[in-house]
Order: structure tokens, then sequence, then C-alpha cells
């Protein structure tokens, strides 16, 4: 359990979840890599008083959530399960070069009044995905599955876009789609798709 840091860079492997404390500072201004091993998870920042803040974060594990106020500079994942990455009050982005890879569902929440999503620089491989923000921007290396957004203006690109059953997507000015093959998108008879 992760009470107080403050350091330039943390390189933290376990072979269980790693957590932190209620009430914990943690700041680490450059690169956070965690390794939970195949099996732990990591779950950090869901404490009402935690101040947390990592610049950069590389995570490794079975599972993934990661809350915090400022932006959230993804460096690579790679989780086997579920992820979920929020910023309060600033964005979330993707480092050039870098690989995210999400077995299950890939959440990713921002503001969605004045928050940025961009995971355009990266190699991504995501499950279902989640996206909240006023401004998302997405690419797979290959299918992207849609489960639920929220958002004014949307890009996604992948080999094939298509959505899950009872999506929900809502896209409030312009949503752009660049597939390789197909985008297949409210072809469900529960689904909710609105793109302005």
């Amino acid at each position: 359990e992760l009470v107080a840091i403050e350091v330039a860079s943390l390189d933290l492997r376990s072979q269980g979840d790693v957590a932190d404390s209620d009430d914990d500072e943690i700041d680490v201004r450059g690169l956070a890599k965690i390794d939970a091993g195949s099996n732990g998870d990591i779950t950090l920042g869901t404490n009402a008083n935690d101040a947390m803040q990592l610049q950069r974060v590389d995570l490794s594990g079975d599972r993934v959530l990661l809350r915090q106020t400022d932006d959230v500079q993804l460096d690579g994942l790679n989780v086997a399960s579920t992820v979920t990455i929020e910023s309060e009050n600033g964005d979330i982005r993707s480092s050039a070069g870098k690989s995210l890879v999400v077995g299950e569902d890939a959440k990713f929440l921002v503001s969605a009044e004045d928050g940025t999503i961009d995971l355009l620089a990266s190699d991504n491989q995501f499950g279902e995905l989640t996206l909240r923000a006023r401004d998302a921007s997405v690419r797979e290396t290959a299918e992207v599955v849609l489960e639920t957004v929220t958002a004014d203006n949307l890009f996604v690109a992948g080999d094939t876009v298509v959505n899950t059953d009872r999506a929900d997507l809502n896209v409030v000015l312009k949503a752009e789609f660049d597939a390789a093959n197909s985008v297949t998108l409210g072809d469900g008879a529960a689904d909710v798709v609105h793109f302005g």
C-alpha cells in the first residue's frame, strides 16, 4: 500500500495488488512504471482525499484503475482485463511509439466540458471502448469496438469500427471514422446512436 511518495521517477514491481492508502500524497514528476504481475490489480487515486499526480505512466497487471486531478500521459498499458483511466481536470494523451494493450473493457474519462482524449500517437489494441471528453481521438491497430461515447467531437480509426450490443454513442457535433475495411454502427435494436 502506497502512502507517501515524492520522486523524479518510480519503477515498482509486485506479484500482487498495488494500491494507495487513504489520504495519500503521491507525486512522480517523471515516469511511473508499475507492474503488478499477470494476476495483480493496480488501484490508485480512488480515495476521497488522495493527492495523486503521476506525470507519465506505464502500467501492467490484470486490472487497472487510475484517477488523478491533472493530465495523464500514457507511456504504456499491458492489461489483461479492464482499464479505467480518469483525469478530473486534465487531458489523457498517449506517447508516440508506445503500446497500449487492454484485453477487455477500456474506459478513458475526462471532462465532457473541456477535456481532451488523444490516443493517436501510440499503437493501441483495446476490447470494448468507453470515451468521455469534449474532443476524443483514438486509433487502433485492428477492430475498434465502441460501447459508450460522450463527446462533442470524435475521431476513430482502425481496421473496422463497430459497436457493442446496447451501445450508447452520443456525439454532439462531428463524428469522423477512418476504417480500412468497414464501419457498422447502430445496427442493434437496442443501440442508441446520435451524431450531430
